[in-house]
Order: C-alpha cells, then sequence, then structure tokens
C-alpha cells in the first residue's frame, strides 16, 4: 500500500544517504594524508622550485578538503542526527587544524624561508593525533548508525513477513467459517430433506407409503423454497 511504499522509500534514502557519507569520509581520509605528505615534502624536499610549486597548489587542495567536510556535515544535518553532526564537526575542526599548519608552512616555503616552514610544521605530531582520534569517533558512530539501519530493515521485513502470515492465517480462519456456515445453513438442510424425501419414495415403493407425509420447512428463504 502507499504507507509502506512511504516508508521504503524513506529507509532507501536514508540508506543512501549513510552510503554517501562512508564515501566523503573516505575522501577526506586521502585529503588528509595528501596534506600530510604535501607538508612534509614543503619542509624537507631539497628542490626549491618544487617545493614552491606545491606551496602555491595548497590553497586550491585546502579549499577541496574543506568543501567535503562541509558536505558531510549537511549530510548529517540532512538525517537529523545530532551526535552525528556533533560527531561531524569535531573531526572538521581537528581536520581545518592540519588545514591551517600546512597553509602555514606553504606560505613560508613560497618565499624559499625554509627555517619557518620548519618552525611552523613543529606540533604537527599532536594536529595528526586529534585528527586520527575525531576520524575513529565519527566512524565508530556512523558505522553504529549504519548497523542500526540495517536491524530497522531487517525487522520492518520480519514486520511484513509476520503480517503476510496473519493474513494467511485469517484467510484460512474466515474459509473454514465460511463452510460452517454453508454446511449449516445450505448443505445439512438440504441433506435432511433429501434423506427424508428418499425414505417417503421408499415407503411408496414398498407399497407402505403415506402421500400426505410433508417434510418440515424451517426456512423461508431459497433452501426453504427447495425443500
Amino acid at each position: 500500500n502507499t504507507a509502506t511504499k512511504k516508508a521504503i522509500e524513506g529507509m532507501e534514502l536514508i540508506s543512501g544517504t549513510y552510503m554517501e557519507l562512508e564515501n566523503l569520509e573516505v575522501d577526506v581520509v586521502k585529503a588528509v594524508e595528501d596534506a600530510k605528505m604535501t607538508d612534509q615534502m614543503m619542509v624537507w624536499y631539497p628542490f626549491p622550485d618544487a617545493v614552491a610549486d606545491m606551496a602555491n597548489d595548497v590553497p586550491e587542495d585546502i579549499k577541496a578538503t574543506e568543501s567535503v567536510m562541509n558536505e558531510m556535515i549537511e549530510l548529517c544535518k540532512v538525517l537529523e542526527d545530532t551526535e552525528l553532526v556533533k560527531a561531524a564537526e569535531a573531526y572538521k575542526e581537528a581536520v581545518d587544524s592540519l588545514l591551517d599548519r600546512v597553509s602555514d608552512v606553504a606560505s613560508y616555503a613560497i618565499v624559499g624561508d625554509n627555517a619557518g616552514a620548519q618552525n611552523a610544521n613543529m606540533g604537527m605530531s599532536a594536529t595528526v593525533g586529534a585528527i586520527t582520534d575525531a576520524e575513529a569517533i565519527f566512524n565508530q558512530l556512523l558505522e553504529e548508525k549504519m548497523d542500526s539501519l540495517v536491524n530497522e530493515r531487517r525487522e520492518y521485513a520480519q514486520s511484513l513477513s509476520d503480517t503476510a502470515q496473519m493474513l494467511v492465517f485469517v484467510y484460512i480462519a474466515v474459509v473454514i467459517l465460511m463452510i460452517f456456515i454453508v454446511n449449516f445453513s445450505i448443505s445439512k438442510p438440504a441433506k435432511n430433506a433429501s434423506n427424508h424425501l428418499s425414505k417417503i419414495i421408499e415407503k411408496i415403493n414398498n407399497k407402505e407409503g403415506d402421500l400426505t407425509e410433508r417434510i418440515a420447512v424451517k426456512t423461508k428463504d431459497e433452501v426453504g423454497q427447495l425443500v
């Protein structure tokens, strides 16, 4: 029916949103790894021109990563899941801290200030650790939500199965009731009348018949008229 169809469509929409979130999170992980690699190369790569080229690409890379993070948060809001939104925002805050640090390193690398780049890179381990923690929390929560959705879909499917079984039982009960009604109101009276009529005919054949004998009629419906 319409309600069932809407429920299934809603569930599929939510499921698709969670899958999209998972894909975006993979993109964020790749972007973070790229940012970490770029950061290290800008600090330690011994070729200034190549370092400057990498540094010039950093703003565009940061913009792309921020766009993905914002999209993740918006999807969490679409799901109306406050817990997931908070986890995504904390994740973004940790990633932003890394991006800010990489941006600082890039600003020094562009002008060839390697000492300044190394100084800006200090504390990177703590920044990366914060991202790892935030990522783990978000992924765990996302996995729990997806598992919960799978269980809900399984229970919903089971409820549909139970409903179908119940409808079959009701159908069988109705059929049995109809058979009983037909037997009690039609078949049994007709059979009794037929048996009675057979006895009358048998008596007539044996020259013991009483043509004044009548079959008792208890109803005025079609069966009674037939009798």
